[in-house]
């Protein structure tokens, strides 16, 4: 329910509480060569995901104005419909494993416009042995 799904947000992420879920989803995030299976929640503001693979705790917390470039990426056929967020500040976030990709991508798109962040779409393949 939203209810649920927006105290889990106010648990896992205490420094976004004041806003509001937009929508979640469940995906994974590519970290130091390891998929972690999370969940990815959105409000207005952030990108939230949030992982708890094998006992260990994944926070990552994206401002949507520190968002530079949201692009669609296919990293070979293992991970199919991957979003990259790259922020002002060089890092690289890499989402995949998503039910709903193409949903979860268009609606980062929209919640970024405010902050004018690049949107790109690409259909290049992610190096993931790195």
């Amino acid at each position: 329910s939203a209810v649920r799904k927006q105290a889990e947000l106010r648990r896992y992420f205490p420094d976004v509480e004041d806003e509001t879920l937009v929508d979640d989803f469940s995906c994974a995030l590519l970290l130091r060569g390891f998929l972690l299976h999370g969940r990815l929640y959105i409000t207005d503001g952030h990108l939230c995901f949030h992982s708890n693979t094998m006992g260990m705790k994944t926070v990552e917390v994206i401002p949507m104005r520190l968002v530079a470039s949201v692009s669609r990426e296919s990293a070979a056929v293992v991970f199919p419909s991957t979003i990259q967020i790259t922020t002002v500040e060089g890092q690289v976030f890499l989402f995949s494993s998503f039910l709903y990709g193409k949903r979860a991508y268009n609606l980062i798109r929209q919640l970024c416009k405010p902050y004018s962040c690049g949107v790109a779409r690409s259909t290049s393949t992610i190096d993931i042995s790195s």
